[in-house]
């Protein structure tokens, strides 16, 4: 799924700021998908999950935005290399 108006692509949590900022964005539009461990070149490279890394996420997010949010988390794990 390439980025497109109602979707951005992360390397990592790490991003957090960014990704906090998009969700923000998304909860004004239309609503939207951010999805995490993907490379800038739309190929899924994985990432590491802390274990408080999306109650975080989500604790960051209430704190810093008025807006009520959805969040949906969908964890995959990697396909098996051959």
């Amino acid at each position: 799924m390439p980025e497109y108006e109602h979707s951005e692509d992360k390397l990592s949590f790490g991003e957090q700021k960014a990704i906090i900022e998009s969700l923000a964005a998304f909860a004004t539009a239309r609503g939207g998908v951010v999805r995490v461990g993907i490379a800038p070149d739309g190929e899924p490279v994985g990432t590491q999950l802390g274990r408080n890394t999306l109650e975080n996420l989500a604790n960051v997010l209430s704190a810093t935005h008025s807006r009520c949010f959805f969040l949906r988390f969908l964890l995959k794990a990697p396909k098996a290399r051959q």
